[in-house]
């Protein structure tokens, strides 16, 4: 049977959630194999708030309000709102490649066959950044508009009009609009008011967070891990704490996924995908073992990270994360940890829990389907896709 999502109308950070999920099975070697996406989202969220792996480029933030607000002013009725929103977002996918936009466009190859919509991505982030006012799904905002026209008709000729508008709205009034043509012809490079709106609403709402630090600073660097970036000295002792956690466990976790593949590797004996593992995890000894000693003295004190501790990461998540530490740093066998049985163990116990009887370590029809490299990559926290909406910004400010 093929697997599928259902969309149901869940709160928006399900809604999130699920889309996040979405994103990481088209990108293998990114995917939670061994069930430490609590730990990585709890980082990401604290460093980069309102952002998401499925995000692309920022204007998404002002062209999906505007569109919103144009069929407001049309009074499109709540039966009707969420075909006509969907045809115009359509239309917002060849008015970006009219505009010359290449990547980052959502649709670009599927036209109107587009099934995850702009507005479903970002809707969780405009409540976030505080452009969207209305509080609730995108599916109860549909149902809304009908009583929402009803209020504002029979708010006609109150004294206070203007103000009371901008109360009940349901998006920010002082948004900056786009021009009248948008949708024939547009970009994503921000105007100087977006890139400033931008800003202003992510210090006000987020001013603590390593986001709204980048956008102070005015500076990004290229690199591949937000710890890397020059700003991380001038940031408060708050953030260096936390993204000192988020590094060591990026860095010492990444053993465990390498050790899984490594094991996958072996017992579908492919030699090539041993050799590729096997130095792999020769490289992450070698960067543990020049910190053995840091992380040794790090690990007891992981969860009393603030982004943890926040973060609800499950019992046996920080379970299985305690034990690795515990091999890797106490035990102190690192040299053969691809050997050694209890973090072999630890790995298959792990797996098997995570995915009963299609485990790969134990089905073998599984195991034929794996195709290699499942969740290699070391974590870097949303980084990449927080750096091109910080980029963006940056630019136009």
């Amino acid at each position: 049977m093929p697997s599928f999502i259902s969309w149901i109308d869940y709160d928006d950070n399900e809604r999130k959630r699920m889309l996040e999920v979405v994103k990481l099975f088209r990108d293998r070697d990114t995917r939670d194999e061994l069930g430490i996406g609590s730990i990585r989202d709890a980082f990401a969220n604290y460093f980069f708030p309102g952002t998401s792996t499925i995000h692309t480029r920022a204007r998404y933030f002002f062209f999906i309000p505007c569109i919103y607000k144009t069929l407001e002013e049309k009074h499109v009725s709540s039966g009707r709102i969420a075909v006509r929103a969907r045809d115009l977002e359509i239309k917002l996918i060849d008015a970006l490649k009219e505009g010359g936009e290449d990547e980052g466009v959502i649709g670009k190859d599927v036209g109107d066959k587009l099934k995850i919509l702009p507005s479903q991505i970002y809707w969780s982030a405009l409540s976030e950044f505080r452009v969207r006012l209305f509080n609730g799904t995108k599916e109860q905002y549909h149902r809304s508009l009908d009583s929402f026209y009803k209020r504002m008709r029979s708010a006609r000729g109150r004294d206070d009009l203007d103000e009371y508008k901008n109360i009940i709205a349901n998006w920010d009034p002082v948004m900056p609009a786009q021009q009248d043509d948008f949708l024939e012809k547009t970009h994503f490079k921000l105007t100087n008011d977006e890139a400033d709106y931008l800003k202003q609403n992510i210090l006000t709402r987020h001013r603590d967070s390593l986001l709204a630090q980048f956008l102070i600073e005015g500076t990004l660097f290229e690199s591949e891990f937000p710890w890397e970036q020059p700003i991380v000295k001038n940031v408060t002792p708050k953030l260096q704490n936390e993204l000192e956690h988020a590094k060591n466990f990026s860095e010492s976790i990444h053993g465990a996924a390498i050790l899984y593949n490594y094991m996958l590797s072996q017992k579908r004996n492919v030699q090539h995908m041993m050799d590729e593992y096997g130095e792999m995890l020769k490289e992450w000894k070698q960067k543990i073992s020049l910190r053995q000693q840091e992380f040794k003295n790090w690990y007891p004190s992981v969860w009393q990270s603030d982004a943890l501790i926040n973060g609800q990461v499950p019992l046996l998540t920080r379970t299985f994360v305690s034990r690795w530490f515990s091999i890797v740093f106490k035990n102190g066998v690192i040299d053969d940890i691809e050997k050694d049985d209890n973090a072999r163990q630890l790995i298959y116990n792990r797996e098997r829990r995570l995915k009963g009887n299609r485990a790969r370590l134990e089905n073998q029809r599984a195991l034929e389907i794996w195709g290699g490299a499942s969740g290699t990559a070391q974590l870097s926290y949303r980084w990449y896709n927080a750096g091109v909406i910080i980029k963006d910004i940056i630019e136009a400010s």
